[in-house]
């Protein structure tokens, strides 16, 4: 384990392919990760000042995985790796959210190809589907069971109920608590649970889901 320590104006600072402990201070800082297979961590992110340089996965923002683990700190997966990122509090006293990690805080490889959508598809029967750090398409079907989704990320996955032929409109939500949502379809149950357990039915919308 190596730990890194930013200059006091700010700068550059590049992993070092280990596993890196990386401290950043009041400059602006750009924090250079190597696609090294290693869980790096950052300490002090100032939001909306500091960047985290992901050009060597050449990777874009749709393939980036995020989950809020509270108190200040996310995790970041692309492609299996991990890098975990903690905020400094804010200065103004706001509360740090799910979407407080924004593309805007990364700077990612010029022409970097767009990912091929994963599609996961419902069986028959009550089903259990896993999102992944892709662009995940969950592609639902009448079957009269309660299926579940896991690891739902709001950011960019979505749900596929055209075969159901109905609307954003048809759906009703209930909160069975944060992170754990029930959409009512017809006579079927589909439970939404999220990465980071935040998840309510006040966040979804229409963008979220496919019915056409």
């Amino acid at each position: 384990m190596v730990t890194l320590t930013a200059a006091p104006s700010g700068g550059i600072i590049t992993d070092t392919g280990r596993r890196d402990i990386i401290n950043l201070g009041d400059g602006v800082d750009i924090v250079e990760l190597s696609r090294d297979g290693k869980t790096d961590h950052v300490f002090g992110f100032d939001n909306g000042i500091d960047k985290i340089d992901l050009t060597q996965f050449n990777v874009n923002w749709s393939e980036i995985q995020i989950k809020y683990k509270g108190g200040g700190e996310f995790v970041i997966t692309i492609r299996g790796e991990r890098t975990k990122i903690t905020f400094k509090p804010p200065i103004d006293g706001s509360e740090i959210t799910q979407d407080y990690l924004t593309e805007d805080d990364f700077i990612f490889a010029t022409g970097a190809p767009d990912p091929i959508d994963n599609i996961l598809i419902d069986s028959n029967g009550l089903s259990v589907l896993y999102g992944t750090d892709q662009t995940d398409i969950f592609v639902m079907f009448r079957d009269h069971s309660r299926d579940v989704i896991k690891g739902f990320d709001p950011t960019k996955d979505k749900i596929d109920l055209s075969s159901f032929g109905i609307s954003f409109e048809d759906l009703i939500f209930n909160d069975e608590r944060d992170g754990k949502v029930v959409i009512k379809l017809g006579t079927e149950g589909l439970v939404i649970r999220d990465l980071s357990g935040t998840l309510t039915s006040g966040d979804f919308t229409e963008d979220m889901f496919v019915f056409v």
